[in-house]
């Protein structure tokens, strides 16, 4: 087995609130550390802590098997993707490319292109709709 080469430690042992602060959980050895904002032209969310707070999943066994479908097409492999619920997160960075794929948007209940126009301008979007998991693992399959 190889050593952590992290100088902070690893994310084996128990977690921990920074400054007694419960928005900021953090791995035993570790510290959060983030750049303030340097430039008042800066967007609101640059250069600022992220105001992330620790989640865990509830064991949604629809959600599962839709996550499950995007592993088994092997698209995570290929392109590194990160899957995630949250259109927010899927639209924020300071990247050269932003790239949203919506699985099922029409289930979303709003208009996901209006969304990322006004807040996440220049993000590309790509829609994909499928009736199973089965479905969708299909679709990334051929895509791949």
């Amino acid at each position: 087995m190889l050593a952590n080469r992290l100088y902070n430690g690893g994310f084996e042992n128990e977690f921990h609130q920074y400054q007694g602060r419960s928005a900021l959980i953090v791995a035993d050895g570790w510290a959060p550390w983030w750049v303030p904002q340097q430039r008042p032209p800066d967007p609101a969310w640059k250069n600022r802590r992220p105001e992330w707070k620790r989640a865990t999943p509830t064991g949604n066994q629809m959600l599962s098997q839709w996550f499950a479908a995007v592993v088994r097409s092997g698209a995570l492999e290929k392109f590194r993707w990160t899957v995630g619920a949250s259109a927010d997160d899927a639209g924020i960075g300071d990247l050269n490319v932003r790239r949203v794929i919506a699985i099922n948007p029409s289930t979303w209940g709003a208009s996901l292109p209006a969304f990322y126009q006004q807040y996440y301008p220049g993000v590309e979007y790509r829609a994909i709709e499928a009736n199973t998991p089965a479905e969708l693992e299909s679709v990334l399959v051929n895509w791949l």
